[in-house]
């Protein structure tokens, strides 16, 4: 009986801290998007009041004023989505589309996509992707986004002429993909920080003043929801390192266990 009662009251506690993290989840989940949305919104209110009082009935100024305002809402609505994303992680309820998916296709993507962010910019991307196909169970558009978070974040804080380095190999049964700046590195006491929300030391900051501190949390979400892991560290001869490890799938050992 007492043996019961036990098990009853370990359950009753698991549960107890189940709800708990939920409610925690909720409050960061508010309490990030109170912060983050303080200055966009004001930024939008200040453009319709400017609209609004203004005498000119100049079409150029009102759609200059409009464009402004659907740049921002959209600013707003990403800001919104990501941390729902992250929150969705947290609380184990993150919806993937699982397939089998070729990272080396999904590198070719991203790298079509990446001309976007390279351009007007002295900047380099070097990929080494294997040339026959690696495969992983997960959702490509995610891995499409975590691969463009992690080059925008060495692009970003590589330096006044970044020179980044991607590549991606497989051994032991994983996909250890790495994303390699020549900057200037992490502060020490930052590295511990990096996969925060909202985190952004005074160095990130000064690199770059827009970024939202969302980039690397994004990352981690979307990796942990492939059961893989992602680190960050400094490189020896300098510059960031970003290393993200996936479950390799085999597609003989699959038929194999199939059969």
């Amino acid at each position: 009986m007492s043996e019961q009662l036990a098990t009853q009251e370990a359950v009753l506690r698991s549960e107890q801290d189940s709800l708990r993290e939920v409610d925690q989840v909720r409050r960061d989940f508010l309490a990030d998007v109170s912060h983050e949305l303080r200055t966009p919104l004001t930024v939008l209110r200040g453009v319709a009041e400017v609209s609004l009082r203004g005498q000119s009935t100049d079409t150029a100024d009102l759609r200059a004023a409009m464009e402004r305002i659907v740049d921002e809402a959209g600013h707003v609505t990403r800001i919104v989505e990501d941390l729902f994303f992250i929150a969705r992680s947290r609380a184990g309820g993150l919806d993937l589309r699982t397939d089998i998916v070729d990272l080396v296709e999904a590198h070719a993507a991203t790298a079509r996509e990446a001309e976007a962010l390279l351009a007007d910019r002295d900047a380099s991307v070097d990929w080494q992707v294997p040339e026959t196909e690696i495969l992983v169970e997960g959702d490509l558009g995610r891995l499409r986004q975590l691969f463009t978070i992690l080059l925008d974040n060495a692009l970003k804080y590589g330096g006044s002429r970044p020179r980044i380095e991607a590549r991606t190999q497989v051994s032991d049964g994983l996909v250890r993909i790495d994303v390699r700046d020549h900057g200037p590195g992490v502060p020490a006491d930052d590295l511990p920080h990096v996969f925060d929300r909202l985190y952004r030391g005074a160095a990130s900051q000064r690199a770059a003043p827009s970024g939202s501190g969302l980039g690397l949390p994004m990352a981690r979400s979307i990796v942990e929801g492939h059961r893989g892991k992602i680190t960050l560290e400094n490189a020896a001869d300098g510059g960031a390192l970003v290393t993200v490890t996936l479950p390799h799938f085999d597609e003989d050992e699959f038929e194999e266990a199939d059969t």
